[in-house]
């Protein structure tokens, strides 16, 4: 994780639809799609064209969004 957008979950939202408006502010602000986003490992899981990543950094309704490069991995 070196540098992405941290998404905070609105309450009543879906995941998908919080997760949806991340990467559409995420391309607005970085000028790029991101591949990878990483959760609080007490998020469920979605299907997404995005790599998953559950971390203990992520606080929980939060989503950080980044383009997963070689020291990302």
């Amino acid at each position: 994780m070196k540098q992405g957008l941290v998404f905070r979950a609105d309450k009543g939202e879906t995941l998908l639809d919080t997760l949806a408006q991340a990467v559409t502010r995420y391309c607005v602000k970085f000028n790029a799609e991101p591949s990878v986003v990483y959760v609080h490992p007490d998020t469920p899981l979605v299907d997404t064209a995005l790599r998953v990543v559950k971390n203990k950094n992520v606080a929980p309704n939060h989503l950080w969004l980044e383009i997963e490069t070689k020291e990302t991995l």
